[in-house]
């Protein structure tokens, strides 16, 4: 159980940074007498008027024995009692949004200190140029220090001169504190939502999903990050905490 719910948590998880929302449903395999939780793609899932609609391309379906079947485009709509759907948390949605509008806007603008280049004319062949790139790498190298800060994201070049163990520890709690805040979020809408699901066969269902002990908490990586401040910790600690637990 452990494992499958290990396993569901990270794979919602990766739909919501890549998608910000996540959908699944259940299916009564009555063949089998079970219930399988299947994942939908989130960009063919759209919402209207309170009903949720799932878009099917073409597709073929292969059959061993005639040839394959290829079925046309549909447009389903889904029970939407059965129908799971997560979300990703404000606050990380937030400093997500922020810090890729900067990556976006530097991405955008790479490159972009060669057009300060003066052009050379036949008056003036060898025009001198006054343009610092020093101070516009600084610049950059700035911004993008800035728009990954509360994300945790380490975006200092390996050979930086400003790159320091110190600094890739303090960005690695920060990291980690951001992912437990998502894993302990997607573990609280997958209790309510299955505990909503289940409620469809048995009007008393209830479920309540949480981390154990044995998983690193945000409170561990407080008082880590506090000790890493006051030099009370090293950073081989730091690093066998956030990549072995």
């Amino acid at each position: 159980m452990d494992e499958t719910i290990y396993e569901l948590v990270e794979e919602i998880a990766r739909s919501l940074v890549w998608f910000g929302a996540a959908y699944y449903y259940l299916h009564d395999n009555a063949e089998k007498d079970e219930v399988q939780v299947a994942s939908f793609a989130t960009d063919r899932m759209f919402r209207c008027l309170g009903l949720y609609f799932q878009y099917l391309p073409k597709r073929s379906r292969s059959h061993w024995d005639k040839e394959d079947e290829v079925l046309p485009r549909e447009i389903r709509v889904l029970d939407k009692t059965k129908l799971m759907y997560f979300r990703l948390p404000r606050f990380i949605e937030k400093i997500l949004n922020n810090q890729n509008k900067t990556l976006a806007t530097l991405d955008k603008y790479h490159g972009a200190s060669t057009d300060f280049f003066p052009h050379a004319t036949h008056d003036n062949p060898n025009p001198v140029n006054y343009f610092d790139f020093r101070v516009w790498n600084e610049t950059v190298d700035l911004a993008l220090y800035r728009a990954t800060r509360r994300t945790g994201w380490s975006g200092r070049k390996y050979g930086s001169s400003k790159k320091s163990d110190f600094f890739d520890c303090y960005r690695l709690i920060k990291f980690r504190r951001n992912q437990i805040t998502l894993r302990d979020q997607i573990l609280l809408q997958l209790s309510d939502e299955l505990s909503r699901v289940g409620r469809c066969y048995n009007p008393e269902f209830r479920l309540t999903i949480s981390a154990t002990s044995a998983l690193p908490s945000i409170g561990e990586l407080d008082e880590l990050s506090e000790k890493l401040t006051r030099e009370e910790v090293g950073f081989s600690e730091i690093i066998d905490f956030c990549f072995k637990r």
